[in-house]
């Protein structure tokens, strides 16, 4: 009877050792599912933050591409109006391509909906530029239109990285 009693005793040890040690390892596991969440919602914060940014960018080197067409086109001659053009060529092309980068990384870390908007976004803006056709027009865009499509992407990004709901997010 007193074997019975220990082995009563050491089975109700164990049993309360396995639920105190399931109780500690699912807290761990929180704690991790919660850190690897906040770690997503990083990188993604990021991710479309330099998507912005580099949206941003491209926008302004298209406006200043269009200016350095103009100035060109009024002495294609002058060593100056071909620096000019030269650089803002130059800064088109770089713009452009950060802005590819930026939408490579998106399709890897973006929601379906966030990569709509950045589609609307891209598609907002210029998108080539030929340096010796006739048409400078290429690189002319509608700037409400992409003024619009900045903010709905930037209201998805509110939604998905913000760590709590917020009244901006939604417009409201």
């Amino acid at each position: 009877m007193a074997i019975t009693g220990i082995i009563a005793t050491l089975v109700g040890s164990l049993w309360s050792a396995r639920i105190a040690a399931d109780a500690a390892l699912s807290g761990v596991r929180t704690q991790i599912a919660s850190e690897t969440a906040k770690e997503s919602r990083e990188k993604v914060a990021r991710v479309y933050s330099d998507f912005l940014s580099a949206a941003d960018a491209y926008a302004q080197a298209s406006v200043e591409m269009s200016v350095a067409v103009g100035v060109y086109d009024m002495d294609r001659l002058s060593p100056t109006s071909q620096e000019i053009f030269k650089e803002a060529y130059k800064q088109f092309q770089t713009a452009r391509s950060a802005m590819q980068s930026r939408t490579n990384d998106l399709y890897a870390f973006a929601s379906r909906e966030a990569w709509d908007a950045s589609i609307t976004l891209k598609n907002s803006l210029p998108e080539a530029f030929t340096p010796y056709e006739d048409d400078g027009g290429a690189l002319k865009y509608d700037r409400g239109k992409y003024e619009q499509a900045y903010r709905t992407f930037q209201r998805q990004y509110c939604l998905e990285v913000a760590p709590e709901e917020r009244t901006q997010c939604t417009g409201g």
